[in-house]
């Protein structure tokens, strides 16, 4: 290989490197912190997987997937420039992005939940004005109450003398 095509895939691999720490940092920031094992564990395998995928598929673009201990290297190199220049710049970029988002979709959402207070605040004074206009009825209410239990009682009885008058034919 001459030395111009080493030294563009050195700096490939470098940029490559240097990606990676990006997609590190955002995997971090936006990953659910709390999750320990089997839900923590397949969305880093499946992270893990695509940068691999991804530095073979540069690698394999760049020189037919031949690694060479310089390319590591320069991986390494890459990933160490972003962790130390670029990680703090970027963590604040995505806070700050994260920040906007969510204040963005709660200002976008609040005409929903005020017409939803609304709603709620009509439907309870409805529900106010009718129970106002229903409780002179309250008494009668109870009363057809009582008067159904007793009704609902005598027809049990009733159900059960049938029934019994029934089993009785036929047990002779």
């Amino acid at each position: 290989m001459i030395v111009e095509e080493q030294f563009r895939i050195f700096l490939s691999m470098m940029a490559a490197g240097f990606f990676t720490g990006f997609c590190v940092t955002c995997h971090e920031r936006f990953i659910i912190k709390g999750k320990m094992g089997i839900w923590r564990f397949f969305p880093d395998l499946i992270f893990w997987l695509g940068q691999a995928l991804m530095i073979f598929l540069i690698l394999f673009m760049l020189n037919g997937a031949e690694l060479r201990f310089y390319m590591i290297v320069s991986l390494l190199i890459g990933f160490t420039l972003f962790w130390k220049l670029a990680r703090t710049l970027t963590l604040s970029i995505l806070n700050w992005l994260a920040w906007l988002t969510v204040k963005t979709i709660t200002i976008l959402l609040l005409p929903f939940k005020w017409m939803w207070l609304l709603l709620l605040l009509i439907l309870s004074g409805i529900w106010r004005l009718l129970s106002l206009l229903g409780r002179p009825f309250h008494p009668i209410s109870l009363f057809l109450q009582k008067k159904a239990s007793i009704l609902a009682k005598k027809i049990k009885i009733w159900l059960n003398l049938l029934y019994n008058k029934i089993n009785n034919r036929y047990d002779h």
